[in-house]
């Protein structure tokens, strides 16, 4: 059980880390479009961001919750 919970918990982590840098990227790339007024690629990019911060979100609840226990 114990090398499944540490499995299951590095996963999560890579999750998030994946996400936390997909977030980055895309809030980089939402400002770029923004400069460059091309609206309907910063309003993809916003939500390909919010869509990453909250998974990152969800992954650091779920790593803190999995801590606590």
């Amino acid at each position: 059980m114990s090398d499944y919970r540490d499995g299951y918990m590095q996963a999560i982590c890579e999750i998030g880390t994946i996400a936390y840098e997909r977030a980055a990227e895309a809030r980089r790339r939402e400002g770029l479009a923004y400069e460059a007024e091309e609206y309907e690629k910063e309003s993809f990019w916003h939500a390909v961001a919010v869509t990453a911060e909250m998974f990152y979100d969800y992954c650091q609840k779920r790593r803190d919750k999995e801590d606590t226990e």
